[in-house]
Order: structure tokens, then C-alpha cells, then sequence
């Protein structure tokens, strides 16, 4: 997909409230060339799938996922998407998400983050690989009322050279907590060449 005109390479996008269920794209590449701007788009599904799929150059998503009923990415690689605004892969407001065995990567240091969840009821995050990026992983960064996130598990994880943080909960809300029953456990945290001065694990009023 080339030129900005492109605003998503490929879209499943339902206005709701039904939810089609069961899409599935696997086994395949998406480049995204001259300032394509998304690669995969979903809303109002349920249980959607992505799986073995790669994603490069989106200069905003690579993955948007919005509205979805227990989707799951497993073994897909996101690479060089994302901006200062824009995670490489975000997921918004979806409910029983499993995010397993994907690796992640910008040469971007100022892109927002390799994974944004927003409004996340019941997230596993396991076992991925995300590297050189702003945030590894952000969770509740965008100002929303009632923008609160429960039931996550990041674990196991591979994490590497952030600009930031880590692992960054709640930042972008200022009521009374922004997330709850969070487990965070077993994850690795490396830095190499010149990154210097990261956060681990950056907890805004989460209980």
C-alpha cells in the first residue's frame, strides 16, 4: 500500500453495537510504502484473530484494533509504524485480549510506544519480544472519563531500550486511579548502546 491517500491498508470496520465474529488474516505481509498511514483496522469484532502477520512503514498504526470482543495476536511482527502520537500497535477498549508471542520494533525512538491498550478489561500480554521504541508498554496514556483498565497480566516479556519506560500505566489519567488488578511478573529489561536513564516500571495511581 504507498501514499498517504491510503489511510488503511486493510479494514474490517463495523459501526456496531453487532458484533460479525470470527475474522481471521493470517500467513500474509503488509508493506506500507510512502506515508501509507495504517496497516490493519478493527472495530466491533468478536474474536478476531492476527496471527503470523507483519506489518512495516505504517507512519501511524500498524495494528488498530477498537471495540473488540476477546481478539487475539499471537506471533505477528510490527515494525517500523508509529509516531510520537501514535503506538504501533494499539487496542482500544477490548474486552479478554491475548497478546502472545509478537515482536515489536521501531528504529523510532520517538514513536509513543510498541503496545497501547486503552480501556483494557482483562488483557494477558505474554511473552513478546519489543524493542526500540518510546514506551514497550503503555497502558491508559489517552484522557478519557472512566478510562480505566483491570484484570492485565505482562508477562514474561522481552523488553528493550524504551525512551521512556518499560512498562508505563496511567499517565494520561488524573481521577482517582487509572488501573487495577495488575500483575506484572518475569519480564526482562535490557538496555544497550547508547540509551541511557529508562524507567522500569512507571505506576500512575493504579491500585
Amino acid at each position: 500500500f504507498s501514499g498517504s491517500s491510503v489511510t488503511t491498508g486493510l479494514s474490517f470496520i463495523n459501526s456496531g453495537p453487532s458484533y460479525p465474529y470470527g475474522i481471521t488474516l493470517r500467513d500474509f505481509k503488509i508493506q506500507c510504502q510512502n506515508s501509507a498511514v495504517r496497516g490493519i483496522s478493527i472495530a466491533y469484532a468478536s474474536a478476531p484473530k492476527i496471527e503470523n502477520v507483519w506489518v512495516n512503514g505504517a507512519t501511524q498504526y500498524g495494528v488498530n484494533l477498537e471495540n473488540c470482543n476477546q481478539p487475539v495476536l499471537k506471533d505477528n511482527l510490527v515494525a517500523n509504524c508509529g509516531d510520537s502520537t501514535h503506538a504501533q500497535v494499539r487496542m482500544y477498549n477490548c474486552t479478554v485480549t491475548t497478546f502472545s508471542s509478537n515482536y515489536i520494533s521501531s528504529g523510532n525512538a520517538n514513536c509513543l510506544a510498541g503496545l497501547n491498550l486503552e480501556l483494557a478489561q482483562t488483557a494477558t500480554i505474554q511473552a513478546n519480544a519489543i524493542e526500540s521504541t518510546g514506551v514497550q508498554i503503555l497502558i491508559g496514556n489517552e484522557y478519557t472519563a472512566g478510562n480505566r483498565s483491570n484484570d492485565i497480566t505482562i508477562d514474561g516479556n522481552d523488553l528493550e531500550n524504551p525512551t521512556g519506560a518499560y512498562i508505563k500505566i496511567g499517565p494520561g489519567y488524573a481521577a482517582s486511579y487509572s488501573a487495577y488488578n495488575v500483575t506484572i511478573r518475569g519480564n526482562t529489561m535490557t538496555l544497550s548502546g547508547s540509551t541511557t536513564g529508562a524507567i522500569g516500571i512507571d505506576l500512575n495511581r493504579v491500585l
